[in-house]
């Protein structure tokens, strides 16, 4: 049985192992629900970033490799990755004009020396990117740049031979980022870094991997994923400690992402046939389960590529 997660602000959380609460499959076809979440949602299918909104699904980016696209404060602004041969980049593009700006330079003079950046998360002002790269690590570290592509700064790291850093999430006050370990052993966690002081702080101490944090609009809760040999959970827990309540279940859940309301999560998961959707549940926090509703219809989604609600 899997334990329910504990999210501590100290550096020993306590979580004794309990049966886990059963929580919802999500289905190949979940039922209709009368009511239905809002805003502009986005994804990455076929190489290429997608939106989906209410009236439906429309193509945002054409050229290149492009993935985990990542909403401005304000919502004029998609931050994202663009993949090329043995190297990624960050760019930030203005959908109402088209205008793209590469914010990274990491081709290599060679395909086996080029750098990789991952995972734009915009501060609440809009004045930062946090992402994660390799640029002067073997594994992924946690750094910060302006939309412009200045004042580049790496501003945190595991120690050599400790793993990487991966999944960063502002808080709402924009001082702190939830991120995700990926030690070399032993099971991912979960850590808050201080901005200002690059302190690190441990939130979760499980049995299970955790991975993908995201803070809520208000900054009140946290959800994240868990997969152990039970399965994989979305789960939701106060930002400032306590046990976590289920919010979905599903082969493979990955990526939950908070509508700008707060009221519903979007989350990845796999299907029956081994192909991946988009998935929203109200965010109850009681830990009542609700019926997932699928957003991406018959798009293949891209398990990695990332997923950013906006209003």
């Amino acid at each position: 049985m899997s334990e329910v997660p504990t999210v501590s602000a100290t550096l020993q959380p306590t979580s004794t192992p309990v049966p886990a609460p059963t929580a919802t499959p999500v289905p190949a076809t979940p039922t209709p629900r009368p009511e239905a979440p809002s805003g502009r949602l986005l994804f990455t299918h076929n190489g290429s970033i997608w939106q989906w909104s209410p009236s439906g699904h429309q193509q945002v980016t054409t050229d290149a490799v492009a993935l985990q696209p990542a909403w401005s404060p304000d919502y004029e602004r998609i931050a994202f990755v663009g993949v090329g041969r043995g190297f990624s980049d960050l760019l930030v593009m203005e959908p109402a004009t088209g205008q793209v700006r590469r914010l990274t330079q990491n081709r290599g003079a060679v395909v086996q020396r080029g750098t990789w950046a991952y995972r734009p998360a915009w501060s609440p002002d809009g004045d930062t990117i946090a992402f994660v790269s390799d640029a002067a690590s073997y594994h992924l570290a946690l750094w910060l740049i302006s939309p412009s592509g200045t004042n580049r700064r790496q501003i945190s790291r595991w120690a050599d031979g400790r793993g990487g850093i991966d999944a960063p999430s502002w808080a709402a006050d924009g001082t702190r980022l939830a991120v995700a370990s990926y030690p070399e052993d032993g099971p991912g966690q979960l850590f808050v870094v201080d901005v200002r002081t690059s302190r690190i702080t441990q939130l979760t101490a499980l049995s299970a991997t955790v991975y993908d944090p995201c803070f809520s609009p208000d900054g009140q809760s946290i959800a994240f994923a868990t997969l152990d040999e039970s399965g994989s959970r979305i789960w939701l827990a106060a930002a400032d400690g306590g046990q976590a309540v289920p919010a979905a279940e599903g082969e493979r859940c990955r990526n939950p992402v908070w509508s700008p309301d707060g009221n519903w999560l979007a989350f990845i998961a796999g299907t029956r046939n081994d192909h991946y959707g988009v998935y929203a549940v109200r965010t109850d926090r009681d830990g009542t389960q609700r019926q997932p509703i699928a957003l991406s219809g018959s798009l293949q989604v891209a398990a990695g590529g990332g997923l950013s609600w906006g209003a």
